[in-house]
């Protein structure tokens, strides 16, 4: 039986490729994470959408 749980998080990609970041959840716990990539990306990840781009009026 799965636990449905709600809540939020942010990450971060560091200079270092590593990803860190904090999950809380709603009325309970929060914990911090870190990962890192098993293998190298073929090619170069593009740089995720502006914050702005995402909310803005069209």
């Amino acid at each position: 039986m799965k636990n449905q749980v709600s809540g939020s998080g942010t990450v971060r990609l560091g200079k270092d490729g590593r990803l860190k970041g904090k999950i809380r959840i709603k009325n309970g716990d929060e914990s911090t994470f870190s990962a890192t990539r098993a293998d190298e990306p073929e090619r170069p990840i593009p740089a995720p959408p502006s914050y702005r781009d995402k909310w803005r009026r069209r």
